[in-house]
């Protein structure tokens, strides 16, 4: 009776079972929820931070997909036909990047390999490798050594996977004793994984390019854009009125 006035859409209440399939729906679901917020952030996500949770997310679809319940087993059909499209095109540097990151390297990824390819992983490993080899050459000189800088890198053991790291800080650290590997692993880590930042960009230049603003050059789009999203980074809704107050006297400077 108080679902009833409360929703005008209820029509009765659901059964034991169906109630049952909603908490293991959820459950189910969770997971996912928790890499969305992950990937959709904008400050912090580098390239290393992908291939963990990707690959849990593989190796939770094709088990649930063997042993699951039989209506997730339906709603997982679909989920894997789209997700093994997209692993086999971005797998291999996605592992990339976490072998970047010293606290997983390659033994990382030969562990995930393992669980998601069963008795071909060893052939997918090598296509890692073979990759990772074939990037490195782009950033390597030509010097006569009995390693190469990537080998030496990958030798060292790893740090604690439970402490918290910088990656970007612990590479600029490390860019005079691995120069060139630093230099790639820079260009790796940029690398994102979801167009949600792109998009948060192109949304917020709108709210920038209004029907009294549309005249802006655009270096002063770019302007308004980037010192808008510094300063709420920085001191959050604090300095919204001080934005808003610089840039329409901005505006008006320009325009007059």
């Amino acid at each position: 009776m108080h679902l009833e006035l409360g929703d005008s859409n209820y029509k009765c209440c659901p059964s034991a079972s169906e109630w049952e399939k909603c908490v293991n729906i959820y459950k189910f679901l969770a997971q996912f929820y928790e890499i969305t917020c992950l990937f959709s952030g904008s400050k912090y996500p580098t390239a290393n931070l992908y291939f963990p949770c990707v690959s849990t997310a593989y190796a939770t679809l094709k088990n649930e997909m063997s042993s699951g319940l039989e209506y997730i087993r339906r709603m997982i059909v679909g989920m894997l036909a789209k997700f093994e499209k997209y692993w086999s095109d971005y797998s291999v540097l996605l592992a990339i990047a976490v072998i970047l990151d010293p606290r997983y390297k390659f033994n990382f990824v030969e562990w995930c390999y393992k669980k998601l390819y069963t008795g071909t992983y060893i052939i997918e490993l090598e296509k890692v490798k073979e990759k990772l080899e074939s990037l490195f050459a782009n950033y390597s000189r030509p010097i006569e050594e009995t390693s190469s800088e990537l080998e030496v890198y990958l030798d060292e053991p790893k740090l604690d996977r439970n402490n918290e790291l910088d990656i970007l800080q612990y590479w600029k650290l490390n860019q005079y004793i691995f120069p060139q590997v630093s230099s790639m692993t820079r260009d790796v880590l940029c690398i994102p994984i979801s167009i949600v930042t792109s998009k948060s960009a192109f949304s917020n230049s709108g709210r920038v390019l209004d029907q009294y603003r549309s005249v802006l050059k655009y270096d002063i789009v770019e302007a308004l854009v980037c010192t808008k999203d510094w300063l709420y980074s920085e001191q959050g809704n604090k300095l919204k009125l001080l934005y808003n107050l610089y840039s329409y006297r901005l505006v008006i400077q320009l325009t007059s």
